[in-house]
């Protein structure tokens, strides 16, 4: 019988030991590898209150530069391309608006404040598209327009209708602006001759409606002179030198004096025959409207097409 020494005990054990170890590595790695444990769950989302004020929120600051903008329009033609901006801007804040579901007790002011801006927008396209006199004119027609008055009463409804919440918005409104009483005065210098002469041109104002009289030389888009006529009333442009000269008319009501033109249904005119002032003619005197037919003499004209003063 053979006799294992502690040598061979040895060997025997580190083999199997060996093998012990070498075999079921595999396994124990396979066994190691754990299921796939779900995502941690992130941040909670925040209270559907506070997203429909982010919501509200959007709206103000997409839409207060454009209609700051608007205010600050230094010519008609400005006013224009403001308004059609500011238009546009509105419609689409109006058509998401309208796709938003409000928390229930403020769905019926969420409802008129969202009709109220469609309603705008179409106020804006308006304005953009009707005579201008005045640079306030887009500003002062649309705070006065339903649609915005529509608004401002949406606007506190979202504020007030639920106690737990002040929900905010409408801040991109021009306050209400109320039209001035007076006008200026018959004969009021809107603009002075640019070059002084010797000529006179006296505007005989033969209709129902304040007029402002621009007269331009050179470029019949630069107003050299301006008189402010009063409806029935006469009123002389002076002192200007030999030339020929473009007349232009602006009819309408509501003067703004910082504007210096009318805010409210004007219409823009001109005449068709240049005024000759030459050395040997004399002074001149023309009657508005003109005796003869008035499509004839007298033209519309659009904001484009009236001179900057």
């Amino acid at each position: 019988m053979q006799v294992w020494s502690p040598f061979h005990r040895w060997v025997v054990t580190g083999a199997v030991m060996a093998l012990l170890l070498a075999v079921p590595v595999g396994g124990i790695l396979w066994l190691s590898v754990e299921p796939n444990k779900p995502d941690k769950p992130g941040p909670p989302a925040p209270p559907a209150e506070v997203v429909y004020q982010e919501t509200l929120a959007a709206v103000d600051s997409n839409l207060g530069p454009l209609f700051a903008k608007l205010g600050q329009a230094g010519q008609p033609l400005a006013v224009k391309q403001s308004s059609l901006a500011a238009a546009e801007a509105t419609r689409a804040a109006g058509e998401k608006l309208a796709g938003v579901t409000p928390p229930g007790p403020v769905a019926e002011a969420h409802k008129q404040f969202t009709e109220g801006l469609a309603q705008l927008a179409g106020d804006l396209s308006t304005v953009a598209t009707s005579p201008i006199c005045a640079n306030s004119a887009g500003v002062v027609a649309l705070s006065r327009a339903a649609s915005a008055e529509q608004i401002r009463t949406a606007s506190a409804a979202l504020r007030t209708v639920d106690p737990s919440r002040g929900y905010v918005v409408g801040g991109f409104l021009p306050e209400k602006v109320t039209p001035p009483a007076a006008r200026p005065a018959n004969g009021t210098v809107l603009k002075p001759a640019a070059k002084p002469g010797t000529r006179v041109l006296e505007v005989r104002n033969g209709g129902t409606e304040d007029l402002m009289v621009l007269l331009a030389a050179e470029d019949p888009k630069v107003a050299t002179a301006g008189v402010f006529v009063q409806a029935g009333a006469s009123a002389k442009i002076e002192k200007l030198p030999f030339g020929t000269y473009r007349m232009f008319l602006a009819s309408g009501t509501d003067w703004d004096e910082a504007g210096a033109g009318f805010t409210s249904n004007c219409r823009l005119w001109k005449f068709e025959k240049a005024q000759e002032l030459t050395a040997n003619g004399g002074n001149r005197s023309v009657r508005v409207p003109p005796t003869a037919q008035p499509g004839t003499e007298l033209a519309t004209v659009g904001v484009e097409d009236f001179p900057v003063r």
